[in-house]
């Protein structure tokens, strides 16, 4: 079942899939409208793509969601939007705000493109962005909080109640992200050229989140990698040079067409984390 869901999402060398019959937009238009038929008493108030503010009649407080993973459960079985839409709605209808201490517990550190950022503005210039900061070439690190069933840029006002800096909300999340991974996985395809590293819950970019990712040990390490969709990596066979050619033969036209994510392969060097050199 991994390797169908990678390669799906990948095209099992990372072309974009073709049968998403819904785009973001109108999934977010189709959840709305069944989340606010089945509890007509909530209204969803649209904070940014994917987010939005559950406003309840007679409660103070709202809690709010993403429905990023709704659209993911979506995108491996498109024939059953109905099915799909049912359960998250179900689940968010009974999600809980998060308490404060959750707050600190669930803070990830997560690797997107620049441009995340700047969909997120074009889609409204009053949108409170997440708090973020520089990683390498069009990488940035975006802090968010994670929860079994949904995952959110973190703002100011969650790090402040939780009592922490901002600093301190980094650390923290660098320190949460290997408990909060699960498992992860690995798939060959493209006979043996690339291997698709993942996680099983979603999190695997955030092993590259880490300044101590290069030192760790960690078998991606040693090889030239890219972030080919929010939840792959893709990377060479293994860190010698005839595996590091294969990888770029395989990726040079994905980067040229604009299929993958992130246009910055990366390696490690002396413990640090750089753009890879093309051979």
């Amino acid at each position: 079942m991994l390797r169908t869901v990678l390669c799906a999402v990948a095209v099992c060398i990372l072309a974009l899939p073709s049968w998403a019959e819904l785009s973001r937009a109108e999934f977010e238009t189709a959840f709305v409208e069944a989340f606010e038929t089945v509890y007509p008493d909530r209204e969803l108030v649209w904070l940014a793509p994917f987010s939005f503010d559950v406003v309840e009649e007679g409660e103070d407080e709202n809690d709010r969601i993403n429905i990023d993973r709704a659209y993911d459960s979506y995108l491996t079985d498109p024939d059953n939007l109905d099915a799909v839409l049912d359960r998250w709605v179900s689940i968010f209808g009974d999600l809980e705000t998060l308490e404060i201490q959750e707050i600190a517990e669930n803070l990830v550190a997560m690797p997107r493109p620049y441009s995340y950022l700047d969909y997120l503005e074009s889609m409204d210039a009053q949108a409170r962005l997440p708090i973020h900061k520089p990683l390498i070439g069009d990488l940035v690190l975006i802090l968010m909080v994670d929860s079994p069933e949904a995952l959110r840029g973190a703002l100011a006002e969650d790090i402040d109640g939780a009592g922490l800096s901002e600093e301190e909300a980094w650390n923290v999340a660098y320190e949460n992200s290997g408990r909060l991974m699960g498992q992860t996985y690995r798939d060959i395809v493209e006979d043996g050229k690339i291997v698709l590293f993942a996680s099983e819950n979603s999190l695997i970019a955030t092993l590259i989140a880490d300044p101590a990712f290069c030192s760790s040990g960690h078998a991606l390490a040693e090889r030239v990698f890219i972030l080919s969709d929010r939840d792959v990596i893709a990377a060479s066979a293994d860190g010698s040079a005839k595996a590091r050619r294969a990888f770029w033969q395989m990726v040079d036209p994905l980067l040229q067409s604009g299929l993958l994510m992130s246009i910055t392969p990366l390696a490690c060097l002396d413990g640090n984390l750089i753009v890879a050199e093309h051979p």
